[in-house]
């Protein structure tokens, strides 16, 4: 028995089977809130990255929420690749170059690290929105500056 399954099973049989037969919704929200805990995902590389198409032939670049979803998966659909982590901020980056990415968070260095543009919301309002460089060293709104300093919020 190989490594990967073995991992797989260490992950827990009863659970890898739970997640994997999850209605879609439900499997992306375990994933997206694994993958917000972990500050990373896991794709599968081999002189690039794996590739898959979807059932009307769209190409996607699958991703999994930890080594053990993605050595699985590797074990079975695509031999010869090794799971690889990549963290968030580097998928963004990769990202960003050709899509607009909207990310909603109250981490203010999060924010700082990897947007352009920055929207400052209090109580559902917009209070300033630009340049993330702006926002974070010169704010024109006082709650701005009082949120981003720590005085609320």
């Amino acid at each position: 028995m190989s490594e990967r399954i073995i991992s797989a099973i260490k992950l827990g049989g009863q659970q890898l089977a739970a997640v994997v037969t999850l209605p879609g919704p439900e499997r992306y929200e375990y994933f997206i809130k694994r993958v917000a805990d972990a500050r990373e995902v896991w794709g599968l590389y081999q002189d690039g990255w794996a590739l898959a198409k979807t059932d009307d032939g769209t190409l996607v670049f699958p991703m999994w929420p930890s080594s053990d979803y993605a050595s699985l998966c590797a074990e079975y659909e695509w031999d010869g690749y090794d799971a690889q982590a990549f963290s968030l901020e580097e998928l963004i980056d990769e990202l960003r170059e050709r899509y607009c990415i909207v990310i909603v968070t109250h981490s203010m260095a999060q924010a700082a690290r990897v947007s352009q543009r920055t929207a400052f919301f209090h109580m559902g309002n917009i209070v300033e929105t630009g340049d993330t460089e702006d926002i974070f060293t010169n704010p024109r709104e006082r709650r701005t500056l009082d949120y981003i300093t720590g005085r609320f919020g």
